[in-house]
């Protein structure tokens, strides 16, 4: 294996940088010239080199004889640099990443896929995205029951709400008693006129219903979900009726939403 190459994929070191540490593993306590000589390349970029390795704890001069010496005292400073920097890049990287993620959703055309007869299916990481889809296309008024299986969906749920500023839009919110919801949904002001609450009473499908034309039925099977997108209007009638339903939802005060946990 080249180390040389391989300590430069990283992208940490310079190919400089790369040379010296190799040398110093193998020949520690070596010149700048013998360096030079080892590696075949230039004193004055040799001194560079070590400069920056010594700044990060790498590389260390020995000063007591003339001239000075160079080494790697402890292999596991550069191995912890490596860790570190690692580390560093993967969170940077999955920031952009995330914020690329927002950015396309945002520049996505976000009308409707062709329907079939019946409906279009989703499953796992494209329901989250779906939903998303449907609170962001919404026009008039958006329905949500979320059941307690629904909580892998609530943060995406309570953030695309908070981002419809449009009182003119009416939204009707059923969601499950339990804290882990609840929780989730604190944020919400639902002293806003065009906000209303209730409690979710069902503990399997959760539905979101968008303008009273097109529905998500989102199955919640453990570790695989799928939800189902239909325009069929027996389907999204009924369950956009379901909000004022006492068999469904259960109609209760949206300013006691902390005094709702059993």
């Amino acid at each position: 294996m080249d180390l040389t190459k391989q300590l430069m994929k990283t992208g940490f070191f310079n190919i400089n940088e790369a040379r010296v540490i190799v040398s110093l593993l193998e020949y520690p306590f070596t010149t700048v010239k013998e360096m030079a000589k080892s590696i075949e390349i230039p004193d004055s970029k040799i001194y560079p080199s070590l400069k920056s390795l010594e700044a990060i704890d790498i590389v260390f001069k020995d000063t007591t004889h003339r001239p000075a010496t160079y080494f790697i005292q402890n292999i596991q400073n550069l191995l912890n640099f490596l860790d570190i920097n690692l580390k560093n890049e993967i969170h940077q990287k999955n920031q952009l990443v995330q914020g690329l993620k927002d950015e396309l959703l945002n520049h996505w055309n976000m009308d409707d896929p062709p329907l079939g007869q019946i409906a279009y299916i989703f499953k796992n990481n494209e329901v989250n995205i779906e939903i998303k889809r449907m609170i962001r296309q919404t026009k008039t008024k958006l329905v949500i029951l979320l059941s307690p299986l629904g909580i892998n969906y609530a943060n995406d749920i309570v953030q695309e709400i908070e981002k419809i500023t449009n009182d003119d839009i009416r939204i009707e919110l059923a969601i499950a008693r339990t804290k882990e919801i609840l929780d989730e949904f604190e944020s919400i002001d639902f002293s806003r006129p065009n906000i209303r609450l209730s409690e979710c009473i069902w503990i399997n499908n959760s539905y979101i219903i968008r303008d009273e034309e097109i529905m998500l039925d989102i199955s919640h099977r453990g570790k695989t979900n799928f939800a189902l997108l239909t325009n069929d209007k027996l389907l999204v009638d009924y369950i956009d009726s379901c909000w004022n339903n006492t068999q469904c939802c259960i109609r209760t005060n949206p300013y006691d939403i902390e005094l709702k946990v059993y």
